[in-house]
């Protein structure tokens, strides 16, 4: 048959369904997923913990293609080999030293920078945080040299003006020959 062809009429082959289980070491009372304004950003999967915590784990952890053996080809696509346990690591607790119990739900929104969502949980007590998913790719330095990159624009202005003027003026006088 024509594999290029297409007819709404016949069937189309059953879908590929791919999916895996996976063990969370700790309770887990509600979640939510992290939400960015353009989508660009690697979101995360919120855990709200019955011991008080809010984990925040990748959501490249629980991609069903993750693969039982390693190929070359998923190497490339940046696939993590498939473990059953979820790993949770206290740097992954985005609450650090303050408890929050009986959490009712987790509600993210996107900021005004790609990098960072904002993280409300609300339950028995309110808690705000932001979190930055993929780090903060998009937001300058703390050392970052304002005068070194002003004086350089400046210049790259004042070198424009002069060779302009220069342009016109060797213009003009070929113009006269």
């Amino acid at each position: 048959s024509n594999s290029t062809a297409f007819s709404s009429f016949s069937s189309p082959r059953q879908p590929l369904v791919l999916r895996q289980s996976y063990i969370m070491p700790l309770f887990i009372s509600t979640m939510a997923t992290t939400v960015t304004e353009k989508g660009i950003t690697s979101k995360q999967i919120i855990f709200a913990l019955k011991l008080g915590g809010l984990l925040a784990l990748p959501k490249a952890l629980l991609d069903p293609r993750r693969p039982l053996v390693p190929t070359q080809e998923t190497m490339e696509e940046g696939t993590i080999p498939y473990i059953p346990e979820l790993p949770v690591n206290a740097e992954a607790i985005i609450n650090y030293n303050q408890s929050l119990y009986n959490v009712q739900g987790i509600h993210t929104s996107p900021a005004g920078l790609e990098s960072t969502s904002l993280v409300l949980s609300y339950g028995l007590d309110l808690y705000f945080t932001r979190v930055q998913p993929s780090k903060m790719f998009d937001v300058l330095k703390e050392d970052f040299d304002y005068f070194f990159i002003s004086a350089v624009l400046l210049g790259m202005f004042v070198v424009t003006i002069a060779t302009q003027k220069l342009s016109a003026r060797r213009a003009l006088s070929r113009a006269w020959k």
